[in-house]
């Protein structure tokens, strides 16, 4: 049994329906017993240490802020999975490469924006848990979020996903993504997933997609 650090990131939370069905399908192929659970936002400096392996890339600054802009699900698992076989499932960390079945290429929503980190290996996962465990942000044994409550409630939540992929295949260059008819139908497909979640928490997260795009 290895163990694995999941997270949820804000974009997964935000969109409640992909979020459930991506959990729950992530929780059934990777087989995972939970051993610690937390709902939080992350802290800047948790995010910094996290991410410090991205510290020289120009999107480190835009990672921060999309980590850190809404609540997150933070995981400890074992499984008895590899690590190498549930990243393959998952797809690849951008989403419009991810292959259409695997849980980014269904779920996730845009570039980065990909809905859940998995620790690529169990030996970096070793690395992540300490510096989570350390931080005070989870606590084997601790289980503070339940993720079956939380699929069961959301998991026939709308999930505008097919039609946010769609739009973005149809487009014929960037700059039809600049335009306000864009913003509005992404603006709108995305607000009406995000169900309980306030108005000036959603407009942040949006903002942080949008500048994504540009």
């Amino acid at each position: 049994m290895g163990k694995l650090l999941i997270i949820a990131k804000p974009d997964l939370v935000i969109r409640r329906g992909p979020g459930a069905k991506m959990l729950k399908s992530f929780m059934d192929i990777s087989k995972a017993k939970i051993i610690a659970s937390k709902k939080l936002v992350i802290s800047r400096e948790l995010a910094q240490k996290h991410y410090k392996h991205l510290s020289e890339k120009p999107f480190f600054d835009w990672i921060i802020r999309y980590i850190t802009c809404y609540d997150a699900f933070a995981f400890i698992i074992e499984t008895p999975v590899s690590a190498d076989e549930i990243r393959s499932g998952l797809g690849s960390t951008m989403v419009e490469k991810a292959e259409k079945q695997s849980l980014r290429g269904k779920y996730g929503l845009r570039a980065g924006m990909n809905g859940l980190h998995v620790s690529e290996s169990e030996t970096v996962a070793t690395e992540e848990i300490k510096l989570w465990e350390e931080s005070g942000a989870l606590k084997e044994g601790s289980l503070q979020f339940d993720v079956g409550s939380y699929t069961s409630e959301y998991g026939n939540s709308l999930d505008n996903t097919s039609r946010i992929h769609d739009f973005f295949d149809k487009l014929k260059d960037k700059g039809e993504i600049r335009s306000k008819a864009s913003k509005e139908f992404l603006y709108s497909a995305l607000k009406d997933e995000a169900i309980g979640v306030e108005d000036h928490a959603f407009d942040r997260f949006f903002g942080i997609f949008w500048d994504m795009l540009m």
